[in-house]
């Protein structure tokens, strides 16, 4: 009875040792494939060191926009009413100054940062996964998070600081994305209604009747739209990610 005992004993611990082996096999290979495909980390010279400082300006600056209630005047002081003498009062996008631009321009904006930013995260997928896996065959779970922190930056000049900031304004522009989306379907170019009984208050899970009222001379509503218009909107192609 013994002998069996310790025939199943040593039979236990021989599968298990096979066990960990095949998955030591398994995640070094996963290493090298993953290895294989994480672009290296670029040496810094004066001229990429400002190409980088260049493009860190840009990515890293959020596109501030949103929606607000305008209420126009004229030169004279006197505030615009329709024609039923009540205040006319339009939907406009708007940035952090109050200055207009045209909806159709911010949304160009916003898929060029989309594109850039999905770049940048997918190389930081990469590079998490590869120190995830060195930290798993560590066999520590501390190790295995720290990798895959620390891993996210591989292959990118960014800082692990730098790759949280730029998923935060990677979320928001989502969210300004779905802004737009709704707004493009409810409001004319001139920041009207497009239908008389549309409910403003739920387009696609928009509030737009909770959006906060400006004052603009008529006259600038009509120069920041058309300087909107003629602004130069870099591909980012060029940018080093």
């Amino acid at each position: 009875m013994k002998s069996i005992i310790k025939m199943m004993t040593v039979v236990i611990m021989l599968t298990t040792a096979i066990t960990e082996v095949s998955a030591q096999g398994f995640f070094k290979k996963m290493t090298k494939a993953i290895t294989d495909t994480t672009p290296k980390t670029e040496t810094l010279t004066p001229e990429n060191s400002e190409e980088n400082a260049k493009r860190d300006s840009i990515l890293k600056t959020p596109l501030k926009f949103e929606v607000k209630k305008v209420i126009e005047f004229n030169a004279e002081g006197d505030t615009i009413k329709n024609e039923d003498g009540t205040v006319k009062v339009s939907y406009r996008v708007v940035d952090e100054n109050d200055k207009i631009y045209d909806p159709a321009v911010v949304q160009q904006m916003v898929n060029v940062r989309l594109k850039a930013y999905g770049k940048i995260l997918a190389k930081v997928g990469g590079g998490a996964a590869l120190g995830a896996v060195k930290g798993l065959l560590s066999k520590n779970k501390k190790e295995a998070l720290t990798g895959a922190a620390v891993g996210a930056a591989a292959g990118l000049a960014f800082s692990a600081k730098d790759i949280k900031e730029i998923r935060g304004i990677n979320k928001d522009l989502k969210q300004l994305k779905t802004v737009l989306e709704a707004y493009q379907t409810t409001f004319t170019e001139e920041g009207l209604p497009k239908m008389a009984d549309a409910d403003l208050s739920n387009v696609n899970g928009i509030d737009f009747t909770q959006c906060t009222e400006t004052t603009k001379l008529m006259a600038e509503v009509q120069s920041d739209l058309e300087e909107s218009k003629n602004m130069d909107i870099p591909s980012l192609d060029e940018l080093s990610l």
